[in-house]
């Protein structure tokens, strides 16, 4: 006995997101078929599976065709998003991205820029401020509230200055990440949350890092050719967050470990 319109649209109605699931599916089939060589040769069946589950599950949404459209869409993307990064919902995101406007500053996408520009702007205000006191010879003739100002930037400046440095470098990389993914149509926004903590630890890290390298926030290393200031290592440290925590780390269980007697063999 078939079924009345009433109760297939009940079963429809039943399952998470169905017009959600067809929207990945079509958009991740569309982006095989744009894409010629290696990517459509290793999954035009794969492909051609999808479509038609896509064709069967919208003229007939039930609970089977629900199963068969999943499996179609999981056995394309378990190859795609492995070699590319790409399914469904990044195709979709990517989308939004792109259509959105760039005065969206809530958007994931552009938040690294927007920090990175205020970032840039505290750093020219904190260099500047640091040079205009370091002109002032005799502190003594300057008013309480420019003494307290001038104590202020000559004493917090060389911490603050590679705090907002690394910060910058965070920034830096988290948008030319954000860049590359939107450009591969792999961009998702489930997986680019976390920017406050990669911004934070930027920041942190660049301090760290010129209180290690550079005690006396002065001097300068020379690497080959290359002369290395305090800026230059907070900056470096923020864009590569990833290596340096993971350095610290290793220091960390290393004195971990000797402090409670064991040995790494």
């Amino acid at each position: 006995m078939a079924e009345s319109p009433e109760a297939k649209l009940e079963e429809k109605q039943a399952m998470p997101d169905p017009e959600n699931l067809v929207a990945e599916c079509r958009a991740l089939a569309l982006y095989v078929s744009r894409h010629g060589g290696s990517l459509l040769s290793d999954t035009v069946d794969l492909r051609s599976q999808l479509f038609e589950t896509i064709a069967k599950f919208e003229s007939e949404p039930s609970r089977e065709n629900w199963s068969e459209l999943m499996t179609a869409y999981a056995n394309l993307s378990a190859v795609t998003y492995k070699e590319y990064g790409v399914n469904g919902r990044t195709v979709l995101d990517t989308l939004k991205v792109g259509n959105s406007c760039l005065s969206n500053y809530k958007s994931l996408s552009n938040r690294p820029i927007y920090f990175g520009v205020v970032l840039f702007i505290l750093i020219l205000v904190c260099e500047s401020a640091v040079r205009w006191f370091g002109q002032i010879s005799d502190t003594a003739a300057l008013n309480p509230y420019y003494k307290f100002s001038h104590l202020v930037v000559t004493e917090l400046s060389s911490l603050v200055l590679p705090a907002l440095w690394g910060g910058l470098g965070s920034c830096i990389f988290l948008a030319k990440r954000i860049s590359d993914k939107l450009f591969d149509l792999a961009y998702e926004e489930s997986r680019l949350r976390g920017d406050f903590t990669r911004i934070f630890l930027g920041a942190i890290l660049g301090v760290v890092a010129v209180v290690l390298v550079f005690p006396d926030f002065e001097e300068r290393v020379m690497i080959g050719d290359t002369t290395f200031g305090p800026p230059l290592v907070a900056f470096i440290a923020g864009l590569g967050v990833k290596p340096i925590y993971a350095a610290f780390e290793t220091l960390s269980e290393e004195l971990a470990n000797r402090f409670s007697g064991k040995s790494n063999k």
